[in-house]
C-alpha cells in the first residue's frame, strides 16, 4: 500500500482509520487498473499504425502501377499521369487506390 504522505494525502487521525485506509488500497487498485488498461491501448496504437503504414505502402504500390500503365498507353509524364487518376478519382467519386486498382486490372486482364 501506498503510505498517505507518499499518496499526497495529508497525515492526520482520518488517515489511520480502517475505512480510510481500505477505500485508499482501492483507489491504488483503481490507478493500476487505468494504468494496465492505457498500456494495453498503445499497444494496440502501435498495432494500428502497423496496419495503416501496410495500407499506405500498398496503396503507393498500386498507384505507382496504374502511373506505369498511363505512361505506357499514352507517352504522358508521371506527373500527368497521377493528375489524370486523381481527375477520374475525382469524377466518379471513387477513392484514388480503387481508380488505380481498376486501371491495373484491365490492363492486366486485357
Amino acid at each position: 500500500m501506498t503510505p498517505p504522505r507518499a499518496a499526497g494525502l495529508p497525515v492526520t487521525d482520518d488517515t489511520r482509520d480502517p475505512e480510510v485506509l481500505r477505500r485508499l488500497d482501492e483507489v491504488t487498485g483503481h490507478l493500476a487498473d487505468l494504468a494496465d488498461v492505457l498500456a494495453s491501448h498503445e499497444d494496440l496504437g502501435q498495432v494500428l499504425q502497423g496496419s495503416v503504414d501496410q495500407v499506405v505502402m500498398d496503396s503507393r504500390a498500386i498507384i505507382d502501377q496504374a502511373i506505369g500503365v498511363l505512361i505506357a498507353q499514352t507517352g504522358m509524364t508521371a506527373d500527368r499521369a497521377f493528375a489524370e487518376l486523381s481527375r477520374r478519382s475525382q469524377n466518379t467519386n471513387v477513392k484514388l487506390r480503387e481508380v488505380a486498382a481498376q486501371l491495373v486490372a484491365s490492363q492486366q486482364a486485357g
